[in-house]
């Protein structure tokens, strides 16, 4: 590769996978090559020596724009629907969505087997 190249998903110690400049839009720098080593800039301004032998990929990461738009105003994030979560949990505000789960109910049979009550699923009933 030639010194200046623009390279993202950078293995720290070979055969671990990448670990450096991962992020949205994340690109790190070569800017050296001596013997076995080469040197390399981070998105921090960091700068790293890792080995040759490990893997890189060419180019920046996609999605460069990701922290530019604007929301407008506090606490709207949290009504984004692309979002999928608030606070951890599942968020489902609407109820197309809960149509979407394809849940099928099931009819139940207790039996009675020396005191002791047992489920066991039958069937579908959908």
């Amino acid at each position: 590769m030639p010194l200046g190249t623009a390279i993202h998903n950078i293995e720290i110690t070979l055969g671990r996978g990448g670990q450096l400049a991962r992020a949205a839009g994340a690109v790190a720098k070569l800017i050296a090559k001596e013997g076995k080593s080469a040197t390399l800039k981070l998105p921090s301004g960091e700068v790293h020596l890792i080995s040759k032998n490990c893997s890189a990929t060419v180019g920046q990461v996609g999605n460069v724009g990701v922290n530019q738009k604007s929301l407008g105003r506090a606490g709207s994030k949290c009504w984004l629907e692309e979002l999928g979560l608030r606070f951890g949990a599942p968020k489902i505000l609407e109820s197309k969505k809960m149509t979407q789960l394809h849940v099928s109910p099931v009819r139940l049979v207790i039996l009675d087997v020396g005191g002791v009550s047992l489920k066991s699923r039958v069937q579908d009933l959908a």
